[in-house]
């Protein structure tokens, strides 16, 4: 009884240091998939869609993450830009309509993101500041989902030039809303199926 009792004060004890520095693990990890090519519905180091990106990191800490990003959107806190710390997801609207969240990546601090992009000028999981016109024009929220992100790192006061491809693209990319709209398929031929 005193060995179970002594495990389960162990295990207290240890469980919050790991729920602080499960953010910073997130992070490290996401950087070190950085170059990563993208692939539709890919959920593996192998190829990573936005949302399958996303689901590979927190899969151990945030197990009930939704798939799609748009669900995601829906989970966890919603915060404001300015209240942005490592950790936390950021959402956009890339596709056709401005008010549909089609893309999700990890803020890692100084206004950086890490994603995996479809499109554009830079495909794959990569890193972008959030400064560029086309990321910053397309930010539709953001969601805190880890218990105890990192410590908040301040915002710009005062966006500084980035030097990115990304201030020049107009394009759209319809991130994971392909397969949200073939989930979305795939549950409705089920429920014909079945009623």
């Amino acid at each position: 009884m005193k060995k179970a009792a002594a495990l389960w004060i162990l295990i207290l004890c240890v469980f919050p240091l790991f729920a602080e520095n499960t953010g910073s693990g997130i992070i490290k990890k996401a950087e070190s998939l950085i170059g990563t090519p993208y692939r539709y519905g890919g959920t593996t180091p192998e190829g990573f869609d936005c949302s399958g990106f996303i689901t590979y990191l927190y899969k151990k800490c945030v197990p009930s993450l939704p798939r799609i990003s748009r669900d995601m959107a829906r989970s966890g806190r919603r915060i404001s830009r300015s209240q942005l710390a490592p950790g936390d997801l950021v959402f956009f609207a890339t596709g056709t309509s401005r008010n549909v969240i089609t893309h999700v990546a990890l803020f890692i601090g100084n206004n950086f993101i890490i994603h995996a992009v479809s499109g554009g000028p830079e495909t794959g999981v990569i890193k972008t500041n959030l400064n560029t016109r086309y990321w910053s024009r397309r930010y539709a929220g953001a969601a805190r989902v880890l218990r105890k992100p990192l410590p908040a790192v301040p915002l710009a006061s005062k966006k500084p030039e980035v030097k990115s491809p990304w201030n020049t693209f107009n394009g759209f990319l319809e991130g994971d809303f392909n397969l949200y709209r073939k989930n979305e398929q795939d549950a409705f031929e089920k429920w014909k199926k079945d009623n």
